[in-house]
């Protein structure tokens, strides 16, 4: 189902550990405020479903 990348396929060293699973979760998202803009996607206020995925627990930066 995931795949992780190997070392050599990504220039950066990992440890398996550091990677976190998160699992599927539902939650509601957007507003239904005036102030909310419909172009940004911000309204109205609906139900989400996010998949299960894996994260590495660092931030990343691009300096």
């Amino acid at each position: 189902m995931f795949k992780l990348l190997h070392e050599s396929e990504t220039n950066k060293p990992f440890k398996e550990e550091d990677i976190m699973y998160i699992p599927c979760r539902e939650f509601l998202m957007g507003t239904n405020s005036k102030e909310g803009l419909p172009a940004d996607g911000v309204g109205p206020v609906r139900r989400v479903k996010v998949n299960p995925f894996l994260i590495y627990s660092y931030e990343v930066t691009n300096a």
